[in-house]
């Protein structure tokens, strides 16, 4: 199964925000063009004959000695003259895509139940994979989580890709919207971390009479008691 269960640097290399119809309400979505360059080891997460079907040792490698307690290496393309990348018909529903911004869990900008589709295989000689794929998120996408993302775009990230479970107590919620708080509020998280922003509260000051009189003494007064 494909996942990215540790913190793994990717290559952001597109960021598309768009908007979805759901029944008469437009919903924010946004799409992630991401790269990893991992080894060809990796394609074991598709199928786990994929790698021997497509790379090999040929007789350069065959000659060089193994080392023992190391893993056998194939490192050379069996089909050099296949055209790149190959697509790999794929699509996965209900995955988290946390990007660590290197400040602790509560920092992190993730993307709930996304899509993770579109896989495409860029194989080079030596044993050198770069593993293309597209996020979809329609869940709490709003204008903050949009322009982070935005500033991101073309830039190496660390993050990790897992299935969507029930939110932990740490899980950050991207909820903090424009005119909220601003900079100063945290995000994302914000609630998560520690309850709604504070409100501000209105105290209503006691009805006074005359000669400081309150609402009891005025009450008494007007049925012939004595303040």
């Amino acid at each position: 199964m494909f996942e990215l269960t540790d913190p793994t640097q990717l290559k952001l290399r597109n960021v598309s925000p768009r908007k979805e119809t759901h029944g008469e309400e437009l919903v924010q979505a946004i799409d992630l063009d991401v790269e990893w360059e991992t080894s060809n080891e990796s394609l074991a997460m598709f199928d786990g004959s994929l790698r021997d079907a497509l790379y090999c040792r040929n007789g350069t490698t065959e000659a060089q000695a193994q080392i023992e307690g190391v893993a056998t290496i194939a490192p050379n393309l069996r089909l050099g003259r296949l055209e790149m990348p190959l697509k790999w018909d794929l699509e996965l529903a209900g995955r988290d895509f946390r990007i660590d911004h290197g400040l602790g869990s509560k920092s992190d900008l993730l993307l709930v139940t996304c899509k993770v589709k579109k896989f495409r295989l860029t194989l080079k000689e030596g044993g050198t994979v770069v593993i293309g794929f597209q996020v979809q998120c329609n869940t709490d996408v709003n204008e903050k989580v949009v322009g982070k993302l935005c500033m991101l775009e073309g830039e190496k990230i660390e993050a990790r890709l897992m299935v969507s479970d029930e939110p932990p107590a740490d899980r950050p919620l991207n909820t903090a919207g424009a005119g909220e708080k601003g900079d100063d509020w945290p995000f994302p998280g914000d609630r998560a971390a520690g309850g709604a922003p504070p409100q501000s509260v209105t105290v209503e000051k006691p009805a006074r009479g005359r000669k400081g009189q309150d609402a009891t003494d005025l009450f008494v007064a007007q049925h012939g008691g004595k303040p």
